[in-house]
């Protein structure tokens, strides 16, 4: 089956798993329906030496299930590889990263596509953002490379601090 997929590598280059997206649009540029299967194994999360990850594939970000389902399952970071157009509202998306950061106490790293394919511009603007909503980077719309160094333990003291948090690990999982 064609699936929309992410594969979690190791730093050895060794394959952690594979990350499939489970909701799909079907908008202008964006049949997906049309042709992927939605996952079937839901939302990931990998345990890296630097911190627990979990995987949004693109339109998954849309869907507020996704990041705090992986924030459950102890993920610190969530990685969200995308590819918007330079036509859509970058700044909604961004502010939309924002709020599912504060909201789940993670840092959130979209990695946006870069460049032209056919009469599509794809936007790039990868970024990353802090337990507390900041923009910690944002890069151009140029493609590049960026390392972004991060402090795991700011998501689990941003959970330590939110009395909310209490009641969220109530819920059944």
């Amino acid at each position: 089956k064609p699936y929309a997929a992410s594969l979690m590598i190791s730093p050895k280059g060794r394959i952690l798993g594979v990350s499939k997206m489970v909701h799909f649009p079907q908008a202008e540029h964006f049949w997906e329906q049309d042709y992927y299967t939605p996952s079937d194994t839901g939302f990931l999360v990998y345990e890296t030496p630097k911190a627990t990850v979990g995987v949004v594939i693109c339109f998954d970000r849309h869907v507020p299930d996704g990041v705090r389902n992986c924030v459950r399952q102890g993920a610190e970071l969530v990685i969200i590889p995308t590819a918007n157009l330079s036509t859509e509202d970058l700044g909604l998306f961004e502010r939309e990263l924002q709020a599912l950061a504060l909201q789940n106490r993670c840092f959130v790293a979209m990695c946006n596509r870069v460049g032209q394919e056919g009469e599509l511009r794809f936007a790039g603007e990868s970024l990353l953002v802090a337990p507390d909503g900041r923009i910690e980077f944002k890069a151009g719309g140029l493609e590049g490379l960026y390392v972004m160094d991060f402090d795991p333990e700011e998501a689990r003291r941003a959970r330590e601090g939110c009395a909310c948090w209490f009641a969220f690990d109530l819920l059944p999982r």
